[in-house]
C-alpha cells in the first residue's frame, strides 16, 4: 500500500516538471516557415572616385570653330578619348581637323640662380602668388621678389595658304570639303584659278608681341607697375627712384622686349 502511494507520488511529481519544463527554454521554429538569413548590415553608396577641381584643355574645328563640349558632343568622354572616327558634329570633319586651345601657364624663376619655382617642393603645395613675402629661394636664399614669370607658351595661329596667281586664300570649308592645306591631294587645284596646289604659298599668322618690359641691369628685376610704381608706367617714374631689390638708380634699368615662345 505504502509502495503504490509512493510511486503515484514520485508520478505526479514528474508530471508536474515535465509541463513546466519548458519555461527558459529557445522555442524551436514554427512549422511549415523556413527561417531565413539574419539580415545583414545595410552596404552604403560606393564612394566614387574623388575628382579634384581640373581645367580640361579646351579643343576647336578649325574649320567651323566649334569648340568640343564633353556631355554634349562625345557622351561624356574626354576628347582624348574619343576614336579615331568621331567627327565634328557641326560641320562633319573628322577628329584631326581639331586643335588644342590650350595656354599653359608661365613659371616663377629665380634671376639670381635661374631655379624654378616647384609648388610641393619650394611651397608645400602653394602657388606662388601666396607664398608670404618672407619667403626666399630654396637654393640661392634670394627673395621671393627675385622671381620672374617666365612668358607663358603662346599657341601660334594657324597659318592661311594663298594663291601665288590670284592670291585667292584657301578656305577649308569651301575649297577643301573641310580637309587641312596640308591633307589635300596632290591633283587639288585653286578652285578661282585652276592653279596647282604647289602654287599656293603659306602665309604666316600675325601674332602680336606683348609690351616692352624694363629690366634691372644689375639685378636683373623686371619693373612691376602695381608692385613697383605705385601703378604709374616706368616711363613716368620719378629720376630719384631705385630698384626696390638693388637699390639701383631708374638709369640702371634697360628696355627689353618679353620673349615670346612660338
Amino acid at each position: 500500500m505504502h509502495m503504490t502511494v509512493a510511486l503515484g507520488l514520485l508520478l505526479a511529481v514528474a508530471l508536474t516538471l515535465h509541463g513546466c519544463g519548458g519555461a527558459g527554454t529557445t522555442p524551436g521554429p514554427t512549422p511549415g516557415t523556413t527561417p531565413g538569413p539574419s539580415p545583414g548590415p545595410t552596404p552604403g553608396p560606393t564612394p566614387g572616385p574623388t575628382t579634384g577641381p581640373t581645367q580640361e584643355d579646351g579643343y576647336k574645328c578649325i574649320v567651323c570653330q566649334h569648340v568640343y563640349d564633353a556631355q554634349k558632343d562625345g557622351g561624356g568622354l574626354t576628347f582624348e578619348q574619343l576614336p579615331a572616327t568621331w567627327k565634328c558634329p557641326v560641320c562633319g570633319n573628322p577628329k584631326s581637323a581639331f586643335k588644342s586651345t590650350a595656354v599653359p601657364k608661365g613659371k616663377y624663376k629665380c634671376t639670381v640662380c635661374q631655379h624654378v619655382y616647384d609648388a610641393q617642393k619650394d611651397g608645400g603645395g602653394l602657388p606662388f602668388e601666396q607664398l608670404p613675402a618672407t619667403w626666399k629661394c630654396p637654393v640661392c636664399g634670394a627673395p621671393k621678389s627675385a622671381f620672374k614669370t617666365t612668358p607663358a607658351l603662346v599657341n601660334r595661329p594657324e597659318d592661311t595658304y594663298t594663291c601665288s596667281v590670284c592670291q585667292h586664300v584657301f578656305d577649308a570649308q569651301k575649297d577643301g570639303g573641310g580637309l587641312p592645306f596640308e591633307q589635300l591631294p596632290a591633283t587639288w587645284k585653286c578652285p578661282v584659278c585652276g592653279s596647282p596646289k604647289s602654287a599656293f604659298k603659306t602665309t604666316p599668322a600675325l601674332v602680336n608681341r606683348p609690351e616692352d618690359t624694363y629690366t634691372c641691369s644689375v639685378c636683373q628685376h623686371v619693373y612691376d607697375a602695381q608692385k613697383d610704381g605705385g601703378g604709374l608706367p616706368f616711363e613716368q617714374l620719378p629720376a630719384t627712384w631705385k630698384c626696390p631689390v638693388c637699390g639701383s638708380p631708374k638709369s640702371a634699368f634697360k628696355k627689353s622686349a618679353d620673349l615670346l615662345f612660338l
